[in-house]
């Protein structure tokens, strides 16, 4: 188990890897991506040192900061790689939704009730924009095969790791106390967080295709 996690954590190294391989050729949204993997090695340290000596206020601490980077780096990934004037509006109005049902935990008492609810609607709000992603994708396509493009590979990297870790959460509250669950929790998770670095990988090394997209591409005949 140990091993796993460790292996998951040290997923975290191969896209920084690969970022700083090309880092000419990164785009904005890509470097927003790599700031948030930044934070993502700095949160796992701070687990770890906390783990190791006893000092559950390293966690504490990250944790304060854990909304605020979720923040911004929803608002400013988001406003690169959504091209609609309506729904970089919209961006804004839902971020700063967002923020409020992040910051809910130190207003109040927290409690599981409390976690839930917004844990729950922090999801809605990431799978929410990473739709508005894919049916602008639809709706004006900018090449012809979107996976040419380092936004997709981002997209569903954040999708997968969202959508997969919010529903064995919501199964954790299930199942409390179930040693048997737990352990397959972290299996899930660690192999959930693995993927994602993969595909944030992915989007750090692929070449977009610079060819514009025509109307004859979009022509039947």
């Amino acid at each position: 188990m140990e091993f796993l996690e460790t292996i998951a954590r040290l997923s975290l190294l191969l896209p920084c890897f690969l970022f700083f391989l090309r880092k000419r050729s990164q785009s904005r949204e890509n470097w927003v991506v790599f700031l948030f993997i930044i934070f993502s090695i700095l949160q796992q340290a701070a687990f770890v040192i906390s783990a190791k000596t006893n000092h559950p206020e390293v966690v504490q601490l990250i944790s304060f900061f854990n909304p605020l980077t979720y923040l911004i780096f929803i608002y400013f990934f988001f406003q690169q790689v959504l091209v609609g004037p309506m729904n970089k509006k919209l961006t804004l109005i839902c971020t700063i939704a967002y923020a409020a049902f992040q910051f809910i935990p130190f207003l109040f008492e927290t409690t599981s009730t409390t976690t839930s609810i917004v844990t729950t609607v922090n999801t809605v709000f990431i799978l929410l924009f990473c739709l508005l992603y894919f049916f602008e994708q639809i709706r004006f396509p900018k090449t012809i095969f979107i996976y040419t493009q380092s936004s997709f590979w981002s997209i569903v990297g954040f999708l997968v790791f969202t959508a997969g870790t919010f529903f064995i959460f919501w199964y954790n509250n299930i199942i409390k106390q179930s040693e048997v669950f737990e352990n397959q929790y972290i299996i899930i998770h660690a192999l959930i967080f693995i993927i994602r670095n993969l595909l944030f990988s992915i989007a750090f090394v692929i070449k977009p295709d610079k060819q514009p997209l025509t109307d004859s591409h979009l022509s039947l005949t």
